[in-house]
Order: structure tokens, then C-alpha cells, then sequence
């Protein structure tokens, strides 16, 4: 039901935000970004998210940029059952599995 699947979200929400700044990986932030917006953003709005809020940052503290957001949501990509592409659109896919 809808009701189940929305109650699931909240609960990988939860667990992810629950886990450490240094464990958190890019993709688990990019869906955490996009669970929370409810919408699908572009790579540059995900970019720019992330950069604001710290949920992941790289070891070399650098900016995160929209082209690395690319490169992990990409449909080619080891993480195309998570993401959905529609040009530089990313959605989360129904039945992710992380």
C-alpha cells in the first residue's frame, strides 16, 4: 500500500540520517537530498544541497560538483537501480535498494 511505502521512506530517511558524517556516502546523500525535497532536482540543485548542508563531503573538503552528482546517478551507472535521469533531472526510482 501507499501508506507502507511512504512509512518505508521515512524509516531509510531516519536511518540514514542517523548514520556519521565520515560513513555517509555520496549516494546515500543524493537520495537522502531527494527523499526530502519530494521532487526531482537537477544535478546542480543536488550539488549545491549537499554543499549547503555537510551531509557528505569529500576527504579533500573540496565543493561537490554537479558533474560528480552525474557521474553517480547516471543510467549507465553502478547506482542506475537508485536514480531515475531525465536530462540533468534526477528522481529516486520507486524500489531502491541501497
Amino acid at each position: 500500500s501507499n501508506c507502507t511505502s511512504l512509512g518505508s521512506r521515512y524509516i531509510l530517511l531516519f536511518a540514514f540520517e542517523t548514520r556519521t558524517e565520515h560513513t555517509m556516502t555520496l549516494h546515500e546523500a543524493i537520495i537522502i537530498v531527494l527523499t526530502k525535497a519530494g521532487k526531482p532536482l537537477t544535478t546542480h540543485e543536488i550539488a549545491a544541497e549537499l554543499n549547503r548542508n555537510g551531509l557528505y563531503s569529500k576527504k579533500n573538503k573540496s565543493e561537490i560538483t554537479d558533474f560528480q552528482i552525474h557521474g553517480r546517478t547516471k543510467e549507465s551507472g553502478s547506482y542506475s537501480h537508485l536514480f531515475s535521469r531525465n536530462g540533468s533531472m534526477v528522481s529516486l526510482k520507486k524500489k531502491g535498494k541501497v
